[in-house]
């Protein structure tokens, strides 16, 4: 009789390769927490698993837009209450000013407001992800002049004027939609507010931009304020006394004005926080279905790679024993 030994390391080896194969299947199925064969975990049919993938999907599409339009909101009111800040401030010091009269009071009180020009312009020219906040997401960057050559543009109007309310009317006239500031200071940018898409063909507007009245209004009276020495409308301690009392009115107005647009942008920013949370609940939900479909238990899956690497040690424990066999002992 005549046997070949041949085929026993052979057969061995391919015992060896299969359990090590099925330890490492098992070994990323735990780690994962998803079955390695996803035709058997959904017996072959990928109707309900493809479904809940494309509607995973979407889910996402419609949180990444929500989450982008959230962030849009959040720049928007941040910059407003900024602004809102140092218009309090520069109240607070024009207040105190309209007791008074002195010259010195009005540079002083200019200077405060041609800081208070600078950062808010800053702010209002603001972008994110590249596009203009404050301009409908023009992608130009900032469409305001640099606070420098505004004033000096304003400055040569208040130069030429002596009395009060006229300079007054000037100022109004060249802020005022069409006027100046709209057509020649301000660069183009799109009318229509910016929109983000939500889903099933919705989408949501963030309702602000320069054309807002309480803003535009806000830069106007900050900039009289400004160049209020360079007028010698403002020469005369009485006409200076009722310049600051009219600019100290106009101010306070347009603070509660700017709190109304904050109002506005912040009922859809809670929207917008109320859609990314529900929206990421979905994602959730749609996760954990698909989870239930093709993951794997991960109790049964320890259980069976523990068997499997039982087995594998027991495999090389007899193959160590048979390499060390020779043919006599084989054959009794």
């Amino acid at each position: 009789m005549t046997i070949s030994l041949g085929s026993v390391p052979a057969r061995s080896n391919d015992v060896g390769a299969a359990i090590r194969e099925r330890i490492e299947t098992l070994s990323q199925e735990m780690a994962s927490g998803q079955v390695a064969d996803r035709g058997r975990a959904v017996r072959s049919d990928f109707s309900e698993l493809s479904r809940l993938r494309h509607d995973l999907g979407t889910s996402l599409a419609r949180h990444t837009s929500l989450a982008r339009a959230e962030r849009w909101s959040d720049g928007l009111l941040s910059a407003l209450a900024a602004n809102a800040g140092d218009q309090a401030v520069l109240i607070e010091q024009l207040a105190v000013l309209s007791g008074e009269d002195s010259g010195a009071g009005t540079t002083a009180i200019a200077l405060a407001a041609e800081d208070t020009l600078a950062a808010m312009m800053a702010r209002l020219g603001g972008t994110q992800d590249g596009r203009a906040l404050f301009a409908n997401g023009d992608a130009g960057g900032s469409v305001l002049p640099s606070p420098d050559a505004l004033l000096a543009d304003l400055r040569a109007l208040a130069a030429a004027e002596t009395d009060p309310d006229i300079l007054l009317q000037t100022f109004d006239d060249y802020f005022a939609p069409g006027g100046t500031f709209e057509t020649s200071v301000m660069r183009d940018f799109a009318t229509a507010n910016v929109r983000f898409p939500t889903g099933q063909g919705q989408s949501v507007a963030i309702p602000v931009d320069l054309d807002d009245p309480a803003i535009r209004a806000t830069l106007r009276d900050t900039a009289i304020l400004a160049i209020l020495p360079a007028s010698p409308a403002s020469t005369d301690p009485g006409d200076r006394a009722d310049l600051h009392a009219e600019l100290l009115e106009r101010l306070v107005h347009n603070s509660g004005a700017v709190v109304a647009t904050q109002g506005r942008i912040g009922t859809v920013a809670n929207g917008l926080s109320d859609g990314v949370a529900r929206v990421s609940a979905e994602m959730l939900s749609i996760e954990a279905s698909i989870a239930e479909i093709v993951g794997s238990d991960p109790y049964e899956t320890a259980s069976r790679l523990q068997e499997q690497i039982s087995r594998l040690e027991s495999h090389y424990a007899v193959t160590a024993r048979l390499s060390r066999l020779s043919l006599t002992d084989y054959l009794r």
